[in-house]
């Protein structure tokens, strides 16, 4: 069968052709462009570090390029290496400037990976140019390449014709950025926050950009460390995640008890050890590989050995062994992770959500989900969210606002429900009219957020009064009790119709 034919390289167009040209820099997308090392120094401190070190001499360099000239690859496509070195060369620049946001990030991205100061500041201002005509593509574009200036001015201009609907979270706007891939939840969160603020000099020191992702949580009992003291250790469990090696010394039948997958593969490990046995000069323990960390697996093996009390506390480490346990088919595992995780989901659902959805726990998503609704945390912030998509953050706030809106109006439905013809007298309120008390209640439910079907429970049962000295106010207490017992299961029906949008 014939192989297909592999890529060519091409040359670029003029300037970066020029056989006076002493390098080579080739793109991703395989097109050479000839430059010059003294014009490509000046520009990039980081490109005059490479150069000022030693050079093979020119019979060693790459046969690829002209007279010997050095060939390095980078990891741009040809459009974007062609504006950067257009806005470096001492040529005359495009005759338009770009008006599409999307298409300067990846140049500035790459100014910003080679230290070039002249793009960035070249492209920065294209960016704000073009502001009054797309703030928000714009900020999400300063968001992608880390320019703070850039993304108040975007956020500024926004602010001045962006309106609130009345009690919502979410950003609809945001719908336009699609995926919002490059975008972080902890940069939707502070421009939401910026635009619903009233006070404007609360928000003139908030930084709108990411100040970069945290490290991930390290496990909080024993990091990294298993040791076990049941004697004839007879394998030993590898990670060498982060370029270090690391051996936990273990059981095979402890092992294959906790999980299928560690049994098959425990089998093969046993005939590979028989067949290079015979060829050690002394007796060396099979090694078992693994991909995960070796925080991870010190908890997998721990658990296995100490039940609970060897799981870790934080959410972030429960959710990696969560997934571990999954992946490796360890049900006594993940029964043990997932009552610590239930109990670290109420008191930081939002986190959890995050940790879930950054790790494919779909399943535990969602139901995390129903408790940042409970507890109504929509609007905090988590440390999480740096490492965390928008698109995630915006999915959790369609489902907060949509479940918020429908208990809202259920509660206010219920309030219709309630008689208004009854006048009386008692001792408390002498002139007490049951339609003015509706139309309070009306108001205050209308500004409240719910978060359970519950909360319409507790409101509905303040509004029975006692000592009334009238019989006609047995139909308005009825009729509230009634709301009181039905209206909670009606509720918790319909919230149950309502699911996160999880891709």
């Amino acid at each position: 069968m014939a192989q297909p034919d592999a890529p060519q390289r091409t040359d670029a167009a003029a300037p970066f052709n020029q056989p006076s040209a002493d390098l080579i820099l080739r793109t991703a997308d395989l097109v050479d462009f000839r430059v010059h090392s003294q014009i490509l120094a000046q520009a990039s401190p980081f490109f005059a570090s490479m150069l000022a070190l030693p050079q093979p001499p020119a019979s060693a360099k790459s046969s690829d390029g002209d007279a010997g000239n050095p060939v390095v690859p980078v990891s741009e496509d040809s459009t974007t290496l062609e504006l950067l070195l257009r806005l470096v060369y001492p040529i005359p620049k495009l005759h338009t400037q770009l008006d599409d946001p999307e298409k300067m990030v990846p140049a500035l991205r790459a100014a910003t990976k080679y230290d070039m100061e002249l793009p960035t500041e070249i492209l920065s201002g294209w960016l704000t140019a073009i502001i009054p005509k797309s703030p928000l593509q714009v900020w999400a574009a300063a968001c992608r390449t880390g320019l703070e200036v850039v993304a108040r001015r975007a956020a500024e201009a926004l602010k001045k014709t962006w309106t609130r609907p009345d009690k919502l979270e979410t950003l609809a706007l945001m719908n336009e950025l699609g995926d919002m891939s490059g975008i972080s939840a902890g940069d939707y969160f502070r421009l939401k926050r910026y635009l619903m603020s009233e006070n404007g000099s609360a928000t003139e020191s908030l930084k709108l950009l990411s100040p970069g992702q945290p490290p991930t949580p390290r496990l909080l009992r024993g990091a990294s460390q298993f040791s076990t003291e049941i004697p004839d250790i007879d394998v030993e469990c590898s990670s060498s995640r982060g370029g270090r090696t690391k051996l936990f010394g273990a059981h095979k039948s402890v092992l294959a008890s906790h999980s299928s997958v560690w049994k098959a593969r425990l089998a093969n490990l046993r005939m590979q050890h028989m067949s290079t046995d015979s060829e050690s000069s002394g007796p060396i323990l099979p090694q078992l590989d693994f991909d995960e960390d070796s925080d991870t697996l010190a908890a997998l093996l721990r658990v296995c050995y100490t039940g609970e009390l060897g799981l870790p506390a934080d959410i972030e480490s429960l959710g990696q062994l969560l997934l571990a346990a999954r992946k490796y088919d360890m049900p006594h595992v993940t029964t043990c992770a997932r009552l610590a995780w239930d109990d670290a989901a109420s008191r930081n659902p939002l986190e959890a959500y995050f940790v879930a959805i950054n790790h494919g726990l779909r399943d535990y998503a969602e139901a995390v989900a129903r408790k940042v609704l409970a507890k109504q945390t929509a609007h905090v912030y988590t440390s999480v969210m740096e490492r965390s998509s928008a698109l995630a953050y915006h999915r959790m706030l369609v489902y907060y606002d949509a479940s918020c809106t429908m208990i809202r109006d259920r509660a206010l439905q219920a309030i219709a429900k309630l008689p208004e013809n009854i006048d009386y007298y008692n001792a408390y309120r002498p002139t007490y009219d049951a339609r003015a008390v509706k139309t309070g209640w009306k108001g205050a439910i209308e500004g409240k957020t719910f978060g359970s079907p519950e909360d319409i429970k507790h409101v509905l049962k303040k509004m029975v009064q006692p000592k009334y000295d009238t019989p006609k106010i047995e139909g308005y207490v009825g009729a509230v009790l009634h709301c009181v017992l039905t209206v909670q299961d009606e509720t918790e029906q319909e919230l149950n119709k309502i699911h996160i949008n999880l891709g």
